[in-house]
């Protein structure tokens, strides 16, 4: 069965930018008169900032062209937006950097509301700074609180019957479609009633990847350095083996090309727990056979097994050290500049 293809929404439109400029002008206002608050560090803003996005179908590009609901910004996206050099939320940035910063309950968190961003919208219009964007011709704009739209429902591609046809000839065996998700799960539920609950690699991973922050801290340069390169907390190797095969190239020149051999062998010169951390910060949610339900309801609703629930939400804690690790060492090389 041939599903089509996600299609992912990266480009920032002017509503969004204008909530962060007026959430940071704010602080900013906030911080003139009561220079002790505290400025709120980049994952709350990001918590906030997908509160009042995430799944809303009513915002327009910069052409004025209703986008498709909007998917959840990462903070890694965020965090880049906002340090942009020579952009305005750096700027605003920059002039609090002298702020203390917290992701508890005291930071500062102002409250932005569509009326406040259609306004600037429009000041910015009539100032000839900003999109021209048109007025909605009829109903008003979902704000923060109200239920948000559901985005449409995908249909499914099926595979065409001449290909199966095809594949069974070559010996393929291809079980039958359920009927409808209720069977799907039916047939998902019985196939695992008797898998035993076995957590071992979860733990192991778990364990693995604290042991790997503490031995590589997060970079802020993504995922590749600025030399190109990947950044060594991805590519875990163990930098003991790689300086031994430089050192035993200057000794002996004739073992140069054994060398490079060996450098290049990254199962060997890679930690072993590498690709458990991997396989943990990469699980994925793995619907039953002929399921056509929202994805989403497998795990809210603890329809899958054991065994996937308590991966998926040890994975999902994982990126969240990761993404936290991550924005402590970001706010740290930003005070330090």
């Amino acid at each position: 069965m041939n599903f089509p293809p996600k299609v992912r929404r990266t480009g920032w439109a002017p509503f969004e930018t204008v909530y962060l400029e007026l959430f940071h002008d704010k602080i900013k206002q906030a911080a003139a008169s009561d220079p002790n608050i505290q400025m709120p560090r980049i994952k709350k803003i990001v918590d906030a900032f997908n509160a009042f996005f995430e799944t809303r179908a009513d915002i327009q590009d910069k052409n004025g062209n209703l986008l498709d609901p909007l998917a959840r910004r990462n903070l890694s996206a965020l965090a880049s937006y906002m340090n942009r050099r020579g952009g305005k939320l750096r700027t605003t940035r920059d002039s609090l950097a002298h702020l203390p910063t917290s992701n508890g309950n005291n930071a500062y968190m102002p409250t932005i509301t569509d009326e406040e961003i259609r306004a600037y919208l429009l000041t910015e219009n009539a100032s000839g700074t900003g999109p021209n964007l048109p007025q909605p011709s009829g109903g008003t704009l979902t704000g923060k609180g109200k239920q948000p739209s559901k985005p449409n429902e995908t249909p499914v591609l099926p595979t065409d019957p001449g290909i199966v046809a095809m594949l069974k000839e070559e010996g393929w065996e291809i079980p039958d479609l359920p009927r409808n998700s209720n069977e799907a799960l039916l047939r998902y539920q019985e196939s695992n009633k008797n898998r035993p609950l076995d957590t071992t690699f979860i733990i192991q991973a778990q364990e693995a990847l604290e042991t790997r922050l503490k031995r590589n801290p997060i970079p802020v340069t993504g995922y590749y350095g600025r030399c190109g390169q990947r950044a060594q907390w991805y590519k875990d190797r163990k930098q003991e083996k790689e300086e031994e095969a430089v050192e035993a190239g200057k000794e002996d020149e004739e073992k140069e090309e054994e060398v490079e051999e060996e450098k290049d062998d990254k199962l060997e010169l890679r930690n072993p727990s590498a690709a458990a951390v991997s396989g943990l910060l990469g699980a994925a949610i793995i619907p039953p056979y002929g399921y056509r339900g929202d994805i989403r309801d497998l795990v809210g609703k603890s329809l899958l097994a054991q065994n996937e629930l308590i991966l998926h939400e040890t994975s999902e804690a994982a990126m969240t050290s990761i993404h936290e690790e991550h924005d402590k060492n970001f706010e740290k090389r930003r005070e330090d500049i």
